[in-house]
């Protein structure tokens, strides 16, 4: 068990030997300009890889929220599509009433003008009545008519007063 004890020593002693010279005398590996240089680069891409899934993780809340939006926005659209209907609905109401309250207006010009001619019927019977209380009217004469001869007054006559007498009711 010596012998192989010492022949892997020995074996360990050549690997490392051979290693130096590849590395230029030094057994360290991460010395050499291109695995440094590796090494900053790796570094680099790993940060750029952790900035970029930051990035990523950022922009899937974004697109979550915006999905939510979405329907909130297709729900603003039916909402705006019903109040234009109602919109529509109270404009052609309005020009109902507006039509409603020319017509109107029509009819109460056509009552003032009757009122201003009923005032005035009124107005005339007023000056009427006023002008026939202040001046008398003259007084008619009777005129004569011609009678009949006189001629005898009737008279009554005495007639025979019924007596009452028993009313007969029938039994039975």
């Amino acid at each position: 068990m010596g012998m192989s004890v010492l022949s892997a020593l020995f074996g360990a002693a050549l690997a490392l030997l051979a290693l130096s010279g590849i590395n230029r005398g030094t057994l360290v590996l991460n010395e050499q300009a291109d695995v440094l240089s590796l090494t900053d680069q790796l570094d680099r891409l790993s940060s750029r890889a952790g900035a970029l899934e930051n990035e990523v993780e950022a922009l899937r809340a974004r697109l979550d929220a915006l999905e939510g939006l979405t329907v909130r926005v297709a729900e603003m659209e039916t909402g705006l599509k019903n109040l234009d209907a109602a919109l529509d609905t109270l404009e052609a109401d309005a020009a109902a009433l507006g039509e409603r309250t020319e017509a109107l207006a029509a009819d109460m010009e056509a009552v003032r003008a009757a009122a201003v001619r009923f005032d005035a019927f009124l107005n005339g019977l007023r000056a009427l009545l006023a002008e026939s209380e202040s001046t008398p009217q003259p007084a008619r004469t009777p005129q004569p008519t011609a009678t009949s001869a006189p001629s005898q007054t009737p008279i009554a006559r005495p007639s025979r007063t019924p007596r009452p007498s028993a009313t007969a009711t029938p039994r039975g």
